[in-house]
């Protein structure tokens, strides 16, 4: 069965692209789990707080609905480590990598270089995952990607569990 969400009539394309990505590897074979949240933002930028709060409901869903699943349904066990799980921020438009106009990014601060924002990418951070502590670990690589953005001292919002 598939299913499938309609873009809204007058915008095809979304405009940002949460993706939280992990893969299974199990005696030679492997699985890639990908779990994405796309944005239609109607000329609108997306609120700081609510694009923090969506990345980490992203790795919450991947990391403690669906991983324990699948692996359970696939190697028999859900008491195996959590495999590295990769956060990514890009735009959802091909011909338009900028962030710029679809993120509000004035609470990271004062930005200390020039050029487009493009995607930002970055691994949750093993030992918080291990110790269930998502909501820093989603925080981290968040202060990552704001590092890489030339943002030197983000100021990033709470995001709740």
């Amino acid at each position: 069965m598939r299913s499938r969400v309609e873009a809204p009539p007058k915008q095809q394309e979304a405009r940002v692209r949460l993706e939280c990505t992990v893969s299974l590897a199990n005696s030679g074979t492997s699985l890639e789990v990908l779990f994405d949240l796309l944005f239609w933002t109607g000329g609108q930028k997306i609120a700081d707080d609510l694009w923090a709060q969506a990345c980490y409901e992203a790795a919450r869903a991947l990391a403690r609905n669906a991983l324990p699943a699948l692996t359970e349904r696939l190697l028999g066990t859900a008491l195996m480590p959590t495999p590295p799980i990769e956060l990514h921020i890009a735009s959802g438009k091909q011909d338009q990598p900028s962030l710029e106009n679809t993120l509000n990014t004035n609470f990271l601060g004062h930005r200390t270089g020039t050029g487009i924002l493009r995607r930002g990418a970055d691994y949750l951070p093993d030992g918080l995952v291990a110790t269930g502590d998502l909501p820093q670990a989603v925080t981290e690589v968040l202060r990552n990607i704001a590092l890489d953005w030339r943002y030197l001292h983000p100021h990033l919002p709470v995001v709740h569990d």
